[in-house]
């Protein structure tokens, strides 16, 4: 999916768009360019945005168990008013 950055974060940012759930937030690698880029605007910054990251399917039933049992975990935490777990952060 291609996204004007811009004007994602100000509609998400003035209350245009309700919310945003995001697998990552960086852009394509393009030939003559070193690698991805990290979004130039902070997406993590606004409360009504949820990233999550960008993984590859799990080739394995038991990859997909531990994937799902890490979900349900944090799932269980954030019903109680608990801390999460492996939580990635923009660095």
């Amino acid at each position: 999916m291609i996204v004007d950055e811009d004007a994602l974060y100000a509609a998400l940012k003035d209350g245009h768009l309700a919310g945003r759930r995001a697998r990552c937030l960086v852009a394509i690698p393009h030939p003559g360019r070193a690698g991805p880029e990290a979004s130039r605007r902070p997406f993590h910054e606004l409360a009504n945005v949820l990233i999550t990251p960008h993984s590859s399917n799990s080739s394995t039933e038991r990859d997909r168990r531990q994937h799902w049992s890490v979900v349900a975990v944090n799932l269980y935490r954030f019903a109680r008013g608990e801390p999460l777990e492996n939580i990635v952060l923009e660095t």
